[in-house]
């Protein structure tokens, strides 16, 4: 700065000066100066100190723009250095003999040694021989002729360590570009190193393709970079049905499928745009019929020295993926069928689990629509719907369904039912019999149907329906895993109602115990409950209580022996008779806590408890009723006896009939006839007066009116003679 000063008053020294002049004159710098003059001339001494002065300021202000100047290249140089080391492509400084000055970090990565060791080595250590001339001609012609450069050449597949002979694995082994700029320094140049191994493999598979395009057994397109077609195999005329020279000059684009081309444009452009070596797409394509089929594109990118494009190898995977679709199709169902089983297995309600299993067969199965329909037994066999799932939006309201073999019954529900087995339309716009049903179905989607009977037993009870989307949307395999499946929601609904069933018989059961139990113990009888093997007294109401005079709880720790007087053996006996139902009836005495017996009668019957057979008693007291009977039995023998052997006629008589019941041997002795013959006579063959009469003096004697009368009997020797009669009416039995 001083020697540009002194040789030249240049604007930016003026400047400066100016601004010394004015920081000197706000320090008051000429006042002090003229304190400290000497003896020399005032003038010339105060001038000269003036010229010191802005001079020192003049270097002040010099050193903090050089201060300031210093920083911001220090920094410049911190930002410069961290994207030169951290960049994604290698960058090298190379002398003129090919010895590294400096390597970013990528380019020690691409190398395979350390910065610290790959400075000072040589360049031409990472390239293989052949390529020694290709890198010398670039560096002679930068260092020359101060020109950029390029070249390209081959690294060494093992880079050799700086130290040692030996060679070290590296990622290198692959085709390079180096762009080369000069450098400031005459010595040095930068390069850029760009890995080109996917071009050249694009390159070498699109020099192969083009040698053997015209033999090769697959499908293949050559486009250029706006994917005009530039070659293709022979073997494509077959799979498109377009002569070769045909396609060439077209667009790749023009035999995608309308619905593809968004997606396949997208991939092209990636694909010239990131330079992908290798895609994978799968997109349809159009044949000159017309037809549309499904292939699989190997898509490769290929660059040149005249242009860039790509290489397409097609295969038609039509049959693959109509398999894969067919296996779609079939873990569909299979995945159904399983989420149907579990439902299955915990169901509890039968319209909750038929809800369910439509529910699955749309959510899962993917079908469009499902439901369930029983068959009824009414007159017209009509179909009754209890569960649906899916687009329905009114179907099943709108339409009639039958399992009569009439045109409402011919569709796939009611045929299904009416043959008990499992019936299908592919396709709903073919089949005649679907005309009633067909307006209302199209307006849902419904392509196909198909339709499951469903079996308890022998019998067909409804069917599950399915409705897909697709045409041919249903083969072999997926309707015997769906027939499978109805075949378990059958039994799963068999199962429901049989234990529903059983339920209410329980419940039915328990009922009747509580009936049988209130019964038993609110009831006036003497009830007893006996085990028929043992003899023991299982239970006892309380009227049995009050009746023996123990407590409930010591007549169930009882046997019947206990308290019946009979013997052991004749008890056994009787509750083998009782078992064996020859008799329920029993007359026997029993005892009482109060050491006293009663006569009593028994009837017994068999009942089932929890399984075990027992024997329920009904014991009535009949020590009076028999006290009464021995009394009549008594006076029964009195009368006999007086009736027998009164002297006086009598004779009993029925006074509807007028048949002569019995006669005492006083009568035998009057009438002539032995006793025996009057009991088969009527009165009517005695008395001389007219029946009506004989009638109308019964009637009397019933009415206890008159007692007293006067006859004309007639004897067996014909003999007649008055009588008086006395009679009175009796009970017998």
């Amino acid at each position: 700065m001083a020697k540009d000063r002194n040789s030249s008053h240049s604007a930016t020294s003026d400047g400066l000066r100016t601004l010394a002049e004015e920081r000197l004159k706000k320090n008051n710098v000429f006042d002090q100066a003229a304190a400290l003059s000497p003896t020399s001339s005032p003038v010339e001494m105060i001038r000269l100190i003036h010229e010191l002065q802005i001079h020192q300021v003049e270097l002040e202000m010099q050193q903090e723009e050089l201060a300031r100047t210093r920083m911001e290249l220090e920094e410049s140089l911190g930002k410069y250095t961290e994207l030169y080391d951290f960049a994604p492509t290698p960058y090298v400084t190379l002398g003129r003999d090919t010895v590294i000055l400096e390597a970013n970090l990528a380019a020690t990565k691409l190398l395979y040694v350390d910065r610290s060791r790959l400075q000072g080595m040589r360049f031409k250590q990472f390239i293989v021989p052949e390529d020694y001339k290709v890198i010398d001609a670039m560096l002679d012609n930068i260092f020359t002729n101060r020109v950029a450069g390029n070249c390209e050449l081959r690294l060494l597949a093992n880079a050799p360590h700086p130290t040692t002979s030996k060679t070290q694995p590296s990622r290198s082994g692959r085709p390079v570009r180096l762009e080369a700029a000069v450098s400031d320094s005459e010595y040095a140049c930068r390069i850029i190193i760009s890995d080109i191994t996917p071009q050249k493999a694009a390159e070498e598979g699109l020099r192969k393709s083009e040698r053997i395009t015209d033999h090769i057994e697959e499908v293949v397109v050559v486009a250029d970079g706006k994917g005009v077609i530039t070659n293709v195999s022979p073997i494509s005329e077959a799979m498109f049905g377009f002569p070769c020279d045909e396609v060439i000059g077209h667009s790749f684009i023009d035999y995608m499928a309308e619905d593809d081309v968004p997606d396949a444009l997208k991939v092209l452009n990636e694909t010239l745009l990131n330079k992908t070596a290798k895609q994978v797409v799968k997109f349809k394509l159009k044949r000159k019929n017309g037809s549309v089929f499904d292939s699989e594109i190997h898509l490769l990118y290929y660059q040149d020295e005249e242009q860039i494009g790509f290489v397409c190898l097609i295969w038609d995977i039509t049959e693959q993926k109509n398999a894969e679709n067919e296996l779609q199709r079939l873990n569909r169902a299979l995945k159904a069928t399983n989420s149907c089983n579990l439902a299955l297995i915990h169901a509890t309600d039968e319209m909750q689990l038929l809800q369910t299993i439509c529910s699955i067969m749309v959510d899962i199965g993917g079908y469009r629509m499902a439901w369930i329909g029983y068959a009824e037994h009414d007159k017209a066999k009509s179909i009754r719907p209890v569960a649906q799932a899916g687009f329905e939006q009114g179907y099943l309201k709108l339409s009639s369904f039958s399992w009569a073999d009439v045109p409402l019954g011919q569709g796939p529900t009611g045929t299904a039912i009416r043959t008990a087995q499992p019936f299908s339309i592919s396709d709903i716009q073919k089949d005649p019999k679907f005309e009633p049903w067909r307006h209302e179905a199209s307006k849902r989607g419904y392509a196909s149907i198909q339709c499951l009977p469903m079996k308890m037993g022998n019998e067909v009870f409804g069917a599950i329906t399915i409705y897909s989307e697709l045409k041919n949307d249903c083969n072999a395999e997926e309707t015997k895993l769906l027939t499978a499946l109805a075949d378990n929601l059958a039994y799963g609904i068999t199962m429901l109602r049989n234990r529903k069933a059983k339920q209410q018989a329980v419940d039915e059961l328990k009922q009747s115990e509580e009936r049988f139990r209130k019964l038993f113990e609110g009831h006036a009888s003497i009830m007893l409950i006996i085990d028929p093997d043992t003899g023991a007294i299982i239970d006892a109401n309380p009227s049995a209580e009050v009746f023996y005079g123990w407590s409930i709880q010591d007549i169930r720790r009882m046997h019947i022996q206990d308290i019946n007087t009979q013997p052991s053996e004749t008890v056994k006996n009787n509750l083998e008779t009782l078992k064996s139902s020859k008799q329920n009836k029993f007359l026997v005495s029993h005892r009482r806590a109060n050491g006293t017996t009663r006569e009593v009668e028994i009837v017994s019957n068999l009942i089932s408890i929890e399984g075990k057979e027992l024997i329920y008693s009904i014991i009535n007291d009949i020590t009076e009723r028999k006290q009464q009977e021995h009394a009549l039995k008594k006076s029964e023998e009195r009368f006999r006896t007086l009736f027998e052997s009164h002297c006086a006629v009598m004779m009993l008589l029925d006074p509807d009939t007028g048949n002569i019941i019995d006669a005492n041997s006083a009568a035998s002795k009057f009438y002539g006839w032995s006793i025996e013959k009057l009991r088969t006579m009527k009165i009517q063959q005695i008395t001389t007066v007219p029946p009506e009469e004989v009638k109308s003096t019964m009637e009397k004697i019933q009415a206890s009116k008159q007692n007293e009368f006067l006859f004309r009997h007639k004897k067996e020797d014909g003999s007649v003679h008055n009588v008086e009669v006395f009679s009175t009416p009796v009970i017998s039995d």
